[in-house]
């Protein structure tokens, strides 16, 4: 028989502070856990950083006092409201054309005054007995000063990843690889990425909260620092596996794997390593878009277990659970006083595929743009439907009544749309068939943050689909606003896309109300259809208003946006703005709702304006909601 060498019949021993955590970190120069928590509070610091980035906005929002009841809670107010359908009088013209020039001097015979004679009648309604008009203070956002620099960083390298966006999570990644590797040998010291790991699990429950801390601060909504959450969480998970291989592999050479599993600390670890692998695994878009319920329940458990197996790994790690626990609970106690449970009618709308939820006595309290959390308290959807929650953005303005368009995309909003079109519905005087259901409505959360829609001189919407909820509800509000004059905003266009022309016709009520209520707006509305269809478009088309009109293809979003430019300008002459300092022009806001290329279409739209086209109209801004809709 072949002798082996030494070496391979015993194995070779390591000094014992290889493997115990306590001796490593009294012979190592650097505490493990003091530095990663300065580190973490770097990263605090950077959110913060952002965050006084946004405090001109967020004072210039707050310093009109109705602003300070809404967007956090959706009630039912007293309060008369003003409501589009049957609006309480027409505006007014306070003086004369005329008696707005100087004594003694007639208007000029230019194009100029010619333009502000005739357009004057836009620009100025209502005054206060002082002379003055109550119009919303205008604060540019960083993306209108710096518009070469922002497209930039808007640019899409991929599906939901811009520039900044990358710049970011590189910037974060930059960040914890500092944090593991700065005089630590992650191939030696596995102790290092065990606290790696821990450091970002109250971040990660933070930024996965729906009532977000830090999105409060940056006055962003959850949904729009979801990507952050999930590559923070994607790291936590990478660390912690690194610290549990890193000694299970040290363990199996020294031959005492099989005792070190025995003890409570590893076996605590293990429970709060397998809640993050299990958290890391039911996130992806597979279980999230298919298998939602799987995807909610798993981050239940895994939230449950996690805190427990961490913190009874390593008591060193209490006070970071504490703190992750601490937020969620925050975030849960939030949602309950958010939470309303009223009585809601939903109505089948076949031409869309769509079910329109009604609650009429929740009508104050959101902002346009805002989405709510909804739940259907009845087993007509199944034995566990009413388990389901899912969130949809508000079409309606603040002071009506909360209205929901939920799209016909899966098999809960299926089962929605029978239960909507059910045999024994209530049918109404117009044919139409509806039916009573109790629901449990959450939020408001999401929106614009602190960009005041009515401080611009103008508006282009381009949405698609049921995206049209984001600009419906942002529409009638600026309507209502222009009414009371207390908006700036005096040109909106609107570009809606969808599949087939018929989708139009049950929406033609509604924009044959805005269009009557915008009396001294410039509101033009344009439906694109993108599928060839035996619908008599010409004949439909006739019945149309003047300023609705449905075309095939898709728009041209550039030219949408150079014509309001254009109306924007013709309003806000210079001889309109000589004889009245508060009537200037402040800039186009750009919204998006709809797929992710629409986005990138507008944004490709803005980018190509001229540049003195885009400081002349007073910079251009584009906001994006693709979320809750």
């Amino acid at each position: 028989m072949t002798s082996r060498p030494d070496d391979q019949v015993n194995p070779p021993t390591y000094p014992s502070s290889v493997f115990d955590p306590a001796i490593r970190a009294q012979t190592r120069p650097l505490n493990d856990a003091i530095f990663v928590l300065n580190t973490t509070i770097f990263v605090l610091a950077c959110f913060a950083l952002f965050a006084i980035l946004t405090w001109p906005r967020l004072f210039t929002r707050f310093s009109r006092g109705s602003e300070w009841t809404r967007g956090h809670f959706v009630y039912h107010s007293t309060k008369p409201q003003r409501r589009l359908l049957a609006p309480k009088r027409r505006p007014t013209i306070s003086r004369p054309i005329e008696a707005r020039y100087e004594k003694g001097r007639r208007p000029p015979n230019s194009d100029d005054d010619h333009t502000a004679v005739s357009h004057t009648v836009l620009v100025h309604r209502e005054w206060a007995p002082d002379g003055s008009v109550s119009l919303p203070p205008h604060c540019r956002s960083w993306s209108g000063i710096f518009q070469r620099f922002s497209a930039a960083l808007g640019t899409e390298l991929d599906e939901g990843l811009s520039v900044g966006r990358c710049i970011i999570l590189m910037g974060y990644f930059s960040i914890v690889l500092f944090a593991s590797l700065y005089q630590s040998n992650p191939f030696k010291d596995y102790l290092r990425t065990g606290f790696v790991s821990t450091a970002q699990i109250p971040i990660v429950f933070a930024l996965g909260t729906k009532n977000n801390i830090i999105g409060k601060f940056l006055s962003m909504g959850y949904e729009k620092l979801n990507y952050l959450h999930r590559f923070a969480g994607t790291l936590a998970v990478l660390a912690a596996n690194i610290h549990a291989v890193g000694y299970i592999y040290e363990w199996t050479l020294q031959g005492i794997i099989a005792k070190k599993l025995l003890t409570n600390d590893v076996a605590f670890g293990l429970v709060g390593l397998v809640a993050l692998d299990v958290l890391l695994l039911f996130s992806v878009g597979f279980w999230r878009r298919r298998f939602y319920n799987i995807f909610l329940f798993s981050h239940i458990l895994g939230i449950i277990f996690l805190p427990i197996g961490v913190g009874l790994h390593m008591p060193g790690t209490i006070p970071w659970m504490l703190a992750a626990l601490g937020i969620y609970g925050l975030d849960h106690l939030t949602r309950v006083f958010k939470t309303r449970i009223c009585t809601a009618t939903l109505r089948p709308v076949p031409e869309l595929g769509m079910t329109w939820v009604e609650v009429p006595r929740l009508n104050a309290g959101w902002r346009p743009g805002q989405h709510v959390r909804l739940r259907i308290l009845s087993t007509r959807l199944g034995l566990l439907g009413w388990t389901e929650i899912h969130p949809f953005t508000i079409a309606s303005a603040s002071g009506d009544g909360l209205t929901l368009m939920v799209k016909k995309a899966g098999d809960w909003s299926g089962k929605l749309y029978n239960m909507a079109t059910k045999i024994d519905a209530i049918y109404s005087g117009d044919g139409g068939s509806s039916t009573k259901a109790t629901v449990w409505i959450e939020g408001p959360y999401g929106g614009v943050g602190n960009t005041m829609m009515d401080s611009y001189s103008g508006a282009v919407f381009v949405v698609g689909g049921s995206g049209i909820t984001f600009a419906l509800s942002s529409i009638t509000e600026l309507v209502q606003k222009d009414l009371q004059s207390s908006s700036r905003l005096k040109v909106i266009h609107l570009i809606w896309c969808v599949q087939d022309a018929p989708s139009l016709q049950p929406m033609i009520p509604t924009f044959a109300a805005l269009l009557q209520q915008a009396v001294t707006l410039n509101l033009r509305i344009s439906v694109h259809y993108t599928r060839a269809s035996a619908f008599d478009v010409k004949k439909f088309y006739a019945h149309l208003p003047p300023q609705l009109t449905i075309k095939p293809g898709r728009p041209r979003i550039t030219s949408v946006v150079d014509s309001a430019i254009d109306h924007a300008c013709k309003l806000f002459t210079p001889s309109v703005q000589e004889h009245h300092a508060s009537d200037k022009l402040s800039g186009l806001l750009v919204g998006v709702c709809g797929p992710l290329g629409l986005g990138e279409g507008a944004r490709r739209a803005v980018r190509a304006i001229d540049p003195d086209r885009f400081r002349k109209v007073g910079g251009i801004e584009v906001i994006e909601e693709t979320f809750g809709w």
